[in-house]
């Protein structure tokens, strides 16, 4: 079941996202509950016009999602994949300049807007996420890249896994 969170107006001019980290670390504390959530969360600006993915190059909507990412790098693990609600939606047009052209829209490159490799330390800390919460990383990036172009997609794949190997001995 998805799961929508409204962000009012007043968070988003103040860029606050301080309720949104204190549900998370309640939620964290189970396990159980964070997979049950995995992928089924969204955001709703009530205050903005949400026809289609127009609201999410909306430079305000843009800034906030922007520090949310910031603040909680494993956010996509919640977002719900498919667009215009997904997750990489919003992590892409919360990366990109404001007023990009595209809207917000994946591409490879783009000297206009964000490059997917912005993206990967997003989906890394994502992956480390979900390993610590005993899910399946490459299944849930795969929910979040499925509307990308194959090559892209297991280039991102290939890159998070690798700095997932890298990451591991670390530990």
């Amino acid at each position: 079941m998805l799961r929508i969170l409204d962000v009012t107006q007043e968070q988003l001019d103040a860029r606050e996202v301080g309720g949104l980290e204190a549900l998370f670390a309640e939620i964290e504390e189970n396990p159980e509950r964070v997979r049950m959530l995995k992928g089924n969360m969204g955001f709703r600006f009530p205050d903005h016009d949400e026809r289609g993915s127009a609201v999410w190059i909306d430079p305000v909507i843009c800034a906030w999602g922007k520090v949310a990412h910031e603040r909680i790098p494993h956010l996509p693990y919640y977002l719900y994949p498919d667009p215009p609600v997904g997750g990489l939606l919003f992590l892409v047009s919360s990366l990109s300049p404001p007023g990009s052209p595209g809207g917000g829209a994946p591409a490879a490159t783009d000297d206009d807007g964000v490059e997917l490799s912005a993206l990967v330390p997003y989906l890394v800390d994502t992956a480390k996420f979900a390993e610590r919460m005993a899910d399946d990383w490459r299944q849930i990036l795969a929910d979040l890249t499925a509307r990308l172009e194959p090559s892209v997609r297991a280039a991102m794949v290939n890159l998070v896994d690798a700095s997932m190997g890298s990451t591991r001995g670390a530990r």
